[in-house]
């Protein structure tokens, strides 16, 4: 290997080192912001933390997220941008005349755990309206045959 040969392996290397240098740093400065952010939430209310983690997560159109509707979370998904902090979604499993637009009290991330309890979709409780039907018919269809 020539002088020069290995002059230019050794600025290749460190022109490497150098990236991931750079790499690790952007790594630090995101747990340390993380780490600051877990901080911060260490004295907030359930609902500071809520708020706080919505601000955090702007939803785009199309994105997955829970709804809060009658004390219960709904799966739902972004339909439209309403404002900064204002979202037209769309219930899953639900039809489209249950479209709404709601706030930032109201939204949560979709694969953030819930504030509170989670509601079946629409389909879920249609197929155990339907499964029940059955059965209870079923069972006096049954009943009949043994009297």
């Amino acid at each position: 290997m020539s002088f020069r040969d290995e002059r230019d392996a050794q600025r290749e290397r460190i022109e490497g080192l150098e990236r991931a240098l750079a790499e690790a740093e952007r790594a630090r400065d995101q747990a340390l912001k993380e780490r600051d952010e877990a901080r911060a939430d260490l004295g907030k209310s359930d609902a500071e933390r809520h708020a706080a983690l919505v601000a955090r997560s702007r939803f785009a159109r199309g994105a997955k997220v829970l709804v809060e509707w009658g004390g219960k979370w709904w799966k739902s998904t972004v339909i439209e941008v309403v404002a900064g902090d204002r979202w037209r979604i769309h219930y899953d499993g639900w039809s489209d005349r249950w479209d709404e637009t709601v706030d930032a009290s109201r939204i949560a991330p979709a694969d953030a755990p819930a504030p509170g309890p989670v509601a079946s979709s629409g389909i879920t409780v249609l197929w155990a309206l339907v499964a029940t039907i059955v059965v209870v018919g079923l069972a006096v269809l049954l009943a009949a045959l043994l009297r």
